[in-house]
């Protein structure tokens, strides 16, 4: 899951202080991967109601993925580069995303961006984006991250 923070809903009313009671997570904690809705009702004095909801929508690996491979696949780098890094997130869906292999083909594509990084073939912010999104991949897989030296 995801802490996610959203303003806290408010009500007025022109004769009273209205309360508003909310169904749902509270801002500020871990929604589960998927849809959550939080529903919030006003109520004045009177009895007045009024209903409003929204929903949260936490990604789970999988369409992390595909938005790094879109990401990837957008990025203005040689062709090349490109081909290569799309290649390596394809072989990490292929695996199954809990997959050790999987996780090991993740490991695969951070080290090919850190050493881009290197030899700048990609910018440090982009660098940074990539290795982000790879990272919160394995933290939401459970895969263990690679130190390198």
């Amino acid at each position: 899951g995801a802490t996610v923070t959203y303003t806290a809903p408010t009500a007025t009313d022109n004769c009273s202080i209205a309360s508003i009671v909310n169904v749902g997570l509270a801002s500020g904690s871990v929604f589960p991967i998927g849809d959550s809705t939080v529903t919030s009702t006003a109520t004045d004095s009177s009895n007045n109601q009024a209903t409003r909801s929204f929903t949260v929508h936490v990604k789970g690996a999988e369409e992390q993925l595909n938005d790094l491979i879109r990401l990837v696949n957008v990025l203005p780098v040689n062709s090349k580069t490109r081909q290569l890094w799309a290649g390596q997130l394809a072989e990490v869906l292929s695996h199954g995303l809990t997959s050790r292999t999987s996780c090991n083909e993740l490991s695969k594509f951070i080290a090919m961006v850190q050493t881009a990084q290197k030899t700048k073939t990609v910018t440090p912010a982009q660098a940074t984006q990539l290795l982000n999104a790879a990272n919160r991949i394995q933290a939401v897989t459970g895969c263990q991250p690679v130190t390198t030296c």
